[in-house]
């Protein structure tokens, strides 16, 4: 079924339902770009969930689940190329970053409605997205939490952009080798330029980085070197363990890549964060 809504077309995977009976008198959507997932308590906040580069957006359910147990609302990202039946060809840093708008969107009309705070979860890629369009002032958050953000990257990217250039992807120890199309990291390298270009605008608003320092792609001292150099006294870094359970730890944001220690304080962490308790 299609529907349109502000000059755009949606394609509803799912019947647009009234949510009364869940506390909320507002048509709430289901589209193939995002979904919402209530918590079963009276919500203390909506949360954008957002996924990462070639990673499945169901590997974020872990995630969804324990926020919703912490009493929040999650609407959750599938951008394009990383939903079912979808290949990676189509594709681009101006269609992940029109689709995350409409997300933002969506989530800031709930929120308003309900008069509850707006957060963000957001993994590598839509970390970086979220973090560009903050710095354009197209949106806006009360809390953020970056898993792994593609902000700052170490040198082997460099390879792996130049392969970009030459229209060459081949196979690197990082890189899953399911559904890979070159266009997915040619526009992830865009939307990286773009941070590079404007970082030194990057708001000072409350914002949890949690990454490993053995992270095979994300640079956690030149994160580190990021907070320093521009006085983001509102952000905290946090060093995660690494996952005996994993070769890639990059990869590793959901249970099963975790030991039960190690996933329990990453959430702990999160819940303290949005709760203000966080050391």
């Amino acid at each position: 079924m299609k529907v349109s809504k502000n000059g755009r077309t949606y394609h509803i995977k799912e019947t647009i339902i009234n949510l009364n009976s869940l506390r909320y008198n507002i048509l709430v959507e289901t589209t193939k770009v995002y979904s919402f997932h209530p918590t079963k308590s009276n919500a203390k906040s909506l949360v954008l969930l957002g996924h990462g580069v070639n990673l499945n957006p169901e590997k974020m359910n872990d995630l969804l689940e324990e926020l919703n147990l912490l009493g929040h609302d999650v609407v959750k990202i599938a951008l394009a190329g990383h939903r079912p039946g979808e290949t990676q060809m189509i594709c681009s840093s101006s269609l992940w970053t029109d689709e995350f708008l409409q997300s933002f969107n969506f989530c800031k009309e709930i929120s308003i409605k309900k008069s509850y705070p707006l957060n963000f979860v957001g993994y590598s890629l839509s970390a970086l997205i979220a973090l560009n369009l903050e710095i354009q002032k197209l949106v806006q958050f009360d809390k953020k939490i970056f898993l792994a953000p593609a902000l700052e990257l170490k040198q082997i990217t460099k390879v792996m952009k130049l392969m970009t250039k030459i229209n060459y992807l081949g196979k690197l120890p990082v890189m899953p080798d399911e559904n890979l199309h070159i266009n997915s990291f040619k526009a992830l390298f865009e939307l990286q330029e773009d941070f590079q270009k404007n970082k030194e605008n990057t708001p000072n608003t409350k914002t949890l980085v949690m990454t490993r320092k053995s992270d095979e792609v994300i640079s956690y001292e030149n994160t580190l070197k990021l907070i320093n150099k521009y006085s983001l006294n509102s952000w905290t870094l946090k060093e995660l363990d690494n996952s005996k359970k994993v070769k890639v730890q990059h990869f590793c944001f959901d249970k099963n890549c975790m030991n039960d220690s190690q996933w329990n304080n990453m959430i702990k962490d999160f819940s303290n964060f949005f709760n203000e308790f966080l050391d």
